[in-house]
């Protein structure tokens, strides 16, 4: 029985974890934040061979905790992943604004009509 709690511990802490990090990019995004998230994600993929859960959960109890595993790993880091491709588009459009030919007139160029 001590090695589920075990196992439940450190599920815990890396979703404990994840939690953190996403909340705190939710309230101030910084690129690091997301780093750590992709790296949260690829440990959670990698998590159930490197613990090596069939020796811990059985093998009946294994597919479904790697699988759940991988979903969760996965779709944290293609969120994370597009969060920071949302954050260099903002950066290329701050840094072009007002030179690319669809932007807006500014308060100079009113045009009449």
């Amino acid at each position: 029985m001590e090695v589920h709690s075990w196992t439940g511990r450190w599920q815990a802490c890396s979703g404990l974890m994840v939690a953190v990090f996403s909340v705190a990019a939710m309230l101030r995004f910084t690129k690091w934040e997301e780093w750590i998230n992709i790296v949260a994600g690829f440990w959670l993929i990698a998590s159930p061979w490197l613990i090596d859960y069939t020796a811990l959960l059985g093998s009946t109890a294994t597919l479904p905790a790697a699988a759940n595993h991988l979903g969760v790993g996965l779709f944290i880091i293609i969120l994370s992943l597009w969060e920071l491709n949302l954050w260099e588009q903002a950066r290329i459009l701050l840094k072009h604004k007002g030179k690319g030919p669809y932007s807006p007139p500014g308060p100079s160029e009113r045009i009449e009509s």
